[in-house]
C-alpha cells in the first residue's frame, strides 16, 4: 500500500479582492440581518489550526461541484472547483475556511464544471499538491490549468498504486486519524474504462475516513465504475455519499447504494446540458432511508465528524425545518481494513504514546501483559495519539 502524508503549512498569499479572515462564529449577531445575507443563512467558519474534528464543506458553486475538507489537525483538501464562474466566489469564500494555502487539490475529472474555478483558486490561494486521474484529454482549459500549475512548481500526481503492491490502494494521511483512500482509477495496475463517457467512468473515487465515520466522493463516475468497485469487494460504506453525476440515472445503482449504505447524500446541481433524470436515483435513496441534500435547495452544506457521528447543517433550511437546525447521523458500523476484517476496539502499550486498531499488525509486537484496551476511538484518543502505521 502506498501511503502519502501531506507536508507542513506555508504562508498563503492573500487574494487582493478577498474578504479578511473572520473568526469562528456567526457573521452577524443573533436576530440581526446583514444586507447581503438572509437571516436563515448561517455562515460557517473554520477554527484556525484544526479543532480535532473533521470538517467537510460542500460548497455552493451553482451549476458545478466543489467541496473542502479540513482535517482534525487543519490539513486542507479542495475537491474540484466548480465552473469558471465559481472562481470569484471561491476566492472570497475559501479564506473564511482556511488559515493557510491548500495542502492538496483533487480534480475528479477534466470537465469544466469541476475544474473551471481551479485556476482562480490556485492562483489566489496556492496549493502544494494537485491530484487528478492522469487521463489525457484535449480540453484546452484543462491543459492550460496543468501548464500553470507546472510553472508554479506544484507537485502533480495521480492515484497510481505502488508497483510493489499493485492490489493495494493509495492512501493519503491528513493527520489526526483522517485518511483519504483512492480507489479509482488504478492505471497502470488496471486498465482504464473505455468510451463512451470514459472521462466520467474514470473519475477519481475516494473515501475519506475518520474514526467510524466516512465520506465517499465519486466525481461523475458511471454505473460501470460502480460495477468494478463492487467486484473488488473493497470497503465502500459511507456515512455521507457525494452522489455521482449530479444525481442523474447513469450511476448510483441499487446494488451500489445497498453496499455503500449511506445515512445521507449530497447532490450538486449539474451544468447546462447534463442529464437531469434524478427521479430514479432519488427513489433509490428514499428506499434506503438516506437523507438527501440538494445544493440548489439548501445551498452550502457543512458536515462535522467527531469520529462517531456526523452533524450536518445547511445554509438554507429544508421545508418544515427550523432555521439553523442540524441533522445528526450516527454510524455504529465499524470501519473495515482493506482485507475486509472489522476492527474490535483499540489497543495501546503500557507506557506507550500511541494507540492502534485492534486488528493492526503492530499490536502483535505488544506483549499480552502490557496491552491496554479501549472500547472506542474517542476513549483511546484521550490518552494516546493515533499510530502512523495503521491510522486508527
Amino acid at each position: 500500500m502506498l501511503t502519502l502524508a501531506l507536508g507542513g503549512c506555508k504562508e498563503r498569499p492573500s487574494p487582493e479582492a478577498a474578504e479578511p479572515l473572520a473568526s469562528w462564529g456567526p457573521k452577524v449577531a443573533a436576530g440581526e440581518t446583514s444586507a447581503e445575507e438572509e437571516p436563515y443563512a448561517p455562515r460557517f467558519y473554520a477554527p484556525a489550526g484544526g479543532d480535532g474534528k473533521l470538517h467537510v464543506y460542500f460548497l455552493e458553486v451553482d451549476r458545478g461541484e466543489s467541496a473542502l475538507i479540513v482535517s482534525p489537525t487543519g490539513r486542507t483538501v479542495l475537491v474540484d472547483g466548480g465552473p469558471r464562474a465559481a472562481g470569484r466566489h471561491l476566492v472570497h469564500r475559501l479564506p473564511e475556511l482556511l488559515h493557510d494555502s491548500l495542502d492538496l487539490v483533487v480534480l475528479s475529472h477534466a470537465h469544466e464544471d469541476h475544474y473551471g474555478g481551479l485556476a482562480a483558486v490556485t492562483g489566489a490561494l496556492g496549493t502544494k499538491r494537485f491530484l487528478d486521474p492522469q487521463v489525457l484529454v484535449p480540453d484546452p482549459g484543462y491543459r492550460k490549468l496543468l501548464d500553470v500549475l507546472k510553472l508554479r512548481h506544484v507537485d502533480i500526481f495521480g492515484p497510481t498504486p505502488d508497483p510493489k503492491k499493485p492490489d493495494a490502494p493509495v492512501r493519503i494521511s491528513l493527520g489526526g486519524g483522517a485518511t483519504l483512500t483512492l480507489y479509482w482509477p488504478r492505471a497502470a495496475a488496471e486498465p482504464l474504462l473505455a468510451e463512451p463517457d470514459a472521462l466520467e467512468k474514470n473519475s477519481v473515487v475516494m473515501r475519506l475516513t475518520y474514526g467510524h465515520t466516512s465520506f465517499l466522493f465519486t466525481g461523475d463516475a458511471r454505473a460501470e465504475t460502480e460495477e468494478v468497485l463492487l467486484a473488488r469487494r473493497i470497503p465502500l460504506h459511507a456515512t455521507i455519499l457525494k452522489v455521482s453525476a449530479h444525481g442523474a440515472d447513469v450511476a448510483t445503482t441499487r446494488s451500489f447504494l445497498e453496499f455503500v449504505a449511506p445515512k445521507a447524500a449530497f447532490i450538486s446541481e449539474g451544468p447546462p446540458g447534463a442529464p437531469t433524470d434524478r427521479a430514479q436515483v432519488l427513489a433509490r435513496l428514499a428506499r434506503i432511508n438516506a437523507r438527501v441534500f440538494l445544493s440548489e435547495a439548501v445551498g452550502e452544506v457543512h458536515a462535522v465528524s467527531d469520529g462517531r457521528r456526523v452533524t450536518v447543517t445547511s445554509e438554507r433550511p429544508a421545508p418544515n425545518e427550523a432555521p439553523g437546525a442540524s441533522s445528526v447521523f450516527d454510524d455504529p458500523t465499524s470501519d473495515e481494513d482493506e482485507d475486509g476484517t472489522a476492527d474490535s476496539g483499540y489497543v495501546a502499550s503500557q507506557g506507550g504514546r500511541v494507540f492502534h486498531k485492534a486488528s493492526c499488525p503492530g499490536v502483535r509486537a505488544i506483549p499480552e501483559g502490557r496491552r491496554l484496551s479501549f472500547p472506542n476511538r474517542e476513549s483511546a484518543a484521550k490518552h494516546r495519539k493515533p499510530a502512523e502505521d495503521c491510522r486508527p
